[in-house]
């Protein structure tokens, strides 16, 4: 059977429904999500349960590892270590990860020229995924602003990252 413009037509009316469909579905789970954290939150701060936490503050001064932090100028330099090691947490994410997997799985038909390299590329990316977390776990943990420098930090990085694979496909290139 022959394919005819109007099943042509069809069928590619059908694939962006479905794209649709699915794109509807994800963003009604992002903003039920978004829904009952404000609840749940809310919920907390009017029954009093942050009251007294040193985890509500923003700014100096902070314990990290039993290290007071006072100067605001070193909280600063903090804040900024935090975001960008979210921010590269992200970038390795969309970059590096997906590259590994893609290489180890064959999904690339192309071989891996060097072995060496290659093995390095991933001890490296092991090594920094320790250092990272350490970082993440300190920071989110210790005080709400951190947790927001780390927030921030990832976010700027995932939107960079998928506004060049949507509007420069070629940019990633293996």
């Amino acid at each position: 059977m022959a394919f005819t413009a109007k099943m042509v037509h069809l069928l590619a009316k059908k694939a962006e429904h479905a794209m649709w469909t699915r794109c509807a579905v994800a963003h009604w789970c992002v903003v039920t999500a978004y829904v009952v954290l404000i609840f749940l939150c809310s919920i907390c701060a009017i029954s009093g349960f942050f009251k007294g936490s040193s985890f509500f503050r923003w700014g100096a001064p902070i314990t990290i590892m039993n290290v007071d932090v006072t100067d605001p100028k070193d909280y600063t330099l903090l804040w900024i270590i935090v975001c960008f090691n979210s921010a590269m947490s992200q970038f390795m994410h969309h970059l590096v990860t997906p590259y590994i997997h893609r290489r180890v799985l064959g999904i690339v038909k192309a071989p891996v020229k060097h072995r060496g390299h290659f093995l390095l590329l991933v001890a490296a990316y092991d090594v920094w995924k320790v250092a990272r977390t350490l970082i993440m776990l300190l920071g989110i943990t210790s005080q709400l602003g951190l947790l927001v420098a780390s927030g921030i930090g990832s976010v700027i990085a995932s939107q960079i990252c998928m506004y060049l694979y949507l509007n420069k496909p070629d940019w990633f290139r293996e």
